[in-house]
């Protein structure tokens, strides 16, 4: 279900969505989605889980455990060296290499839909992060709420958000 939604030429053929665990994004992603099946089946933390999560971060270098509520949709190219915490992540959320959402004295980030965050970015603490966000490659945005349909630069608290009206859905 979530491959079917990208775009990604590897993640399709012949118009088909298909699946190949030589693809790491794609099996970074299967690896998440199943080390969470086994943690829902009991919703606590288990061995099995733990392993799985483990295989994924030595394989893949995505610290993802699989207590993070992902959305139904979300994408990642060369995930190696991200970091995602607990955040509320809206569907069609989408991160490259080493990119980081956490917290902040325990305060985590909200981020809307259609977000895309690029190679070294950051989101941390209390953020709220609008719908249609591109964060631009190392940016790093600290308790600060950012508007939909925008393009984030810089660094907090002296970030440049610049309106990004075309791409709004």
């Amino acid at each position: 279900f979530c491959f079917s939604h990208t775009k990604n030429k590897y993640y399709r053929s012949n118009e088909q969505t298909y699946f190949s665990p030589f693809h790491s994004g794609q099996y970074s992603i299967f690896l998440y989605y199943l080390s969470r099946q086994v943690f829902d089946l009991d919703k606590k933390p288990s061995v099995l889980a733990d392993k799985i999560y483990y295989l994924n971060k030595l394989m893949n270098g995505l610290d993802l455990y699989y207590e993070v509520d992902m959305p139904d949709i979300f994408m990642l190219d060369h995930p190696l060296g991200s970091v995602l915490g607990r955040a509320t992540y809206g569907n069609f959320f989408t991160f490259s290499q080493q990119c980081t959402v956490g917290n902040n004295r325990g305060k985590f980030p909200t981020i809307g839909e259609h977000v895309t965050m690029f190679s070294g970015s950051k989101i941390i603490g209390e953020c709220i992060i609008g719908d249609n966000v591109q964060v631009a490659a190392n940016t790093y945005i600290k308790d600060t709420d950012i508007p939909s349909n925008s393009i984030v630069f810089g660094s907090s608290p002296n970030l440049i958000v610049k309106s990004n009206a075309h791409h709004s859905r």
